[in-house]
C-alpha cells in the first residue's frame, strides 16, 4: 500500500546525493492509452497462434510534477476498452494522483483497487531511475 514517512524498499538504498532523492515525484495525471500492437510473425509458439496478437492492451503514461513521464503497459486483456478491467484501471489511474511514487513499496505494489499491478509497477521504476539518473 501506500507509504507514509516510512522509506519503501530500495530507495533507502540510495546514496543520500542521488539525484531525484530529495524530489516530490507527484503523480498529477495517469493517461490510459488502449492499443493492439501486432507481433513479430513467428515470435508466439505454436499454441498460441490465432488473434492473439489481435488482442489489445494499455500503455500507460504516469506523469509526475516533475515533469518525469513513466510508461508502463498490461497483458493483452479481452473485453475492450468498456470492460471490468478497463474500469478498474482508470479507477486506480484517478486514486493515484497527488501521492509520491517514492511512497510505493515497489518490492510488493500495493493498490488500492485489484488490478494489473505490473502495469504500474514499471512505470513507478521507469520514474525513478529516470529521477536518479
Amino acid at each position: 500500500m501506500i507509504r507514509g514517512a516510512e522509506i519503501p524498499a530500495g530507495l533507502s538504498s540510495l546514496p543520500a546525493d542521488a539525484a531525484g532523492r530529495d524530489e516530490r515525484l507527484t503523480i498529477t495525471d495517469v493517461e490510459l492509452h488502449y492499443v493492439s500492437p501486432p507481433l513479430k510473425p513467428g515470435i508466439l509458439p505454436a499454441s498460441m497462434q490465432g488473434d492473439f496478437d489481435q488482442v489489445p492492451k494499455f500503455i500507460l503514461k504516469v506523469h509526475t510534477d516533475a515533469g518525469i513521464i513513466g510508461l508502463g503497459e498490461t497483458h493483452r486483456m479481452g473485453g475492450g476498452p468498456d470492460s471490468e478491467g478497463a474500469g478498474r484501471l482508470r479507477q486506480v489511474a484517478a486514486m493515484l494522483r497527488g501521492h509520491n511514487v517514492f511512497d510505493f513499496d515497489l518490492q510488493h505494489l500495493e493498490l488500492p483497487v485489484q488490478t494489473n499491478t505490473s502495469a504500474f509497477e514499471v512505470a513507478f521504476y521507469d520514474i525513478i531511475g529516470k529521477a536518479v539518473g
